[in-house]
């Protein structure tokens, strides 16, 4: 389908703002937030190209009934996260969903992966070069390296979400281009030694090996069935071990100590329907203060939000992860499966400024996919507006 001037200019004003809002957040998970603190407007800079997107999108029909319970999901959603459980960095995300409407997901993808990937390498060279500070610190008695990051696990955090944006952009890629992945993957875990996202992708690139021979690894009603449980059996299996911390102590071990912080959170902040603010400290350099943080995104999430946001999040990303099953996108749900499965373990799932796959929810604007389209083989050659 050709594009108009007007909706090419959408889509460009869009994804420049969203960039610039997450480049913002960006900025302060690297070294150079010591010289450039003072960028934090980029913020809201971003946000105002994202809202100038939304006023050239005006001319869209929206249907009255879909648009009226997306109103009140959103008020919902403003009204717990920034009231209730004060962040009101998901008054952002509102922000950007509900301008999102119509915006074409496979070249926004695109510029994000370029990018993030020229970002994240050029805080890698310049560490490598000594531009900015290199930190190491001694952990289960390796070095553990940051790389340019303010945290040592940010840099894998970053690849991963790189790995998964390359499978939605550039589906089939050659076995060399794969060979190539999980060598970079290997030189992260080499210098940051961070144990969750190197086994997720070096799993996430078996599977994609096999999606490129046509295997069908999704297509079968049962694995659709069990991705779409993991958000909800995977934070009670959490809040099950870590209540039970004393029994099963080696996994504690074995999870770097999470499991205790997780019972320690749970007696602190009870779940609740509607959340609650909670209080973390991820920082181990500050000397009279202890490290509270709940490393699992799915549980953080639950309890500063609250059980009926959890429910929310988890029936958007099912339908999310639906609609791609209708498409039989075994890539995108590839994807999805990969950034899920690191929020069992990682926050980075809920953090919108980390998880760009979240603009995938605008998809659910769109009107119900033909049924026939779920009888296109794996195989079929479609485009990318079709595909997503």
């Amino acid at each position: 389908m050709v594009k108009s001037n007007r909706d090419l200019l959408k889509n460009e004003l869009f994804s420049i703002g969203f960039l610039i809002w997450w480049f913002s957040f960006f900025l302060m998970r690297t070294e150079f937030n010591n010289y450039f603190n003072g960028l934090v407007g980029l913020r809201y800079l971003g946000l105002m190209f994202v809202l100038l997107s939304f006023i050239l999108n005006m001319t869209i029909k929206i249907k009255i009934k879909s648009f009226i319970l997306s109103f009140i999901i959103l008020t919902f959603t403003i009204i717990n996260c920034a009231l209730v459980a004060k962040m009101s960095i998901y008054f952002d995300l509102v922000i950007i969903l509900i301008c999102a409407y119509g915006i074409s997901l496979v070249p926004f993808f695109q510029r994000c992966l370029i990018v993030i990937t020229a970002m994240v390498t050029l805080v890698v060279i310049c560490s490598l070069l000594g531009f900015i500070p290199n930190n190491h610190v001694l952990q289960d008695g390796r070095y553990r390296a940051f790389l340019g990051f303010n945290w040592v696990t940010s840099l894998s955090q970053y690849f991963l979400y790189i790995v998964a944006l390359i499978i939605v952009v550039r589906k089939r890629v050659s076995t060399v281009f794969l060979v190539i992945l999980q060598l970079i993957n290997f030189l992260i875990y080499q210098q940051t030694g961070t144990k969750s996202p190197f086994y997720l992708i070096t799993l996430c690139i078996l599977i994609w090996l096999l999606l490129n021979l046509n295997v069908n690894v999704f297509l079968h009603k049962v694995i659709e069935l069990l991705l779409s449980l993991i958000m909800p059996i995977s934070v009670m299996i959490i809040i099950f071990l870590s209540k039970n911390v004393s029994r099963f102590w080696s996994l504690n071990i074995l999870t770097t100590g999470r499991l205790y912080l997780n019972n320690t959170a749970l007696q602190s902040y009870p779940i609740r329907f509607l959340g609650q603010e909670i209080l973390m400290n991820n920082r181990t350099d500050l000397l009279g203060t202890a490290y509270s943080y709940i490393d699992s995104g799915f549980l953080q999430f639950l309890l500063n939000f609250g059980v009926l946001m959890y429910i929310l999040v988890y029936v958007l990303v099912a339908l999310v992860l639906h609609s791609m099953y209708l498409k039989r996108n075994q890539f995108y749900i590839l994807a999805l499966t990969l950034i899920i499965l690191n929020g069992i373990f990682d926050p980075q799932f809920i953090q919108p400024y980390f998880n760009v796959f979240f603009v995938s929810l605008s998809i659910l604007y769109k009107p119900k996919i033909d049924k026939v389209s779920a009888k296109l083989s794996f195989t079929s050659r479609l485009n990318d507006e079709e595909i997503i």
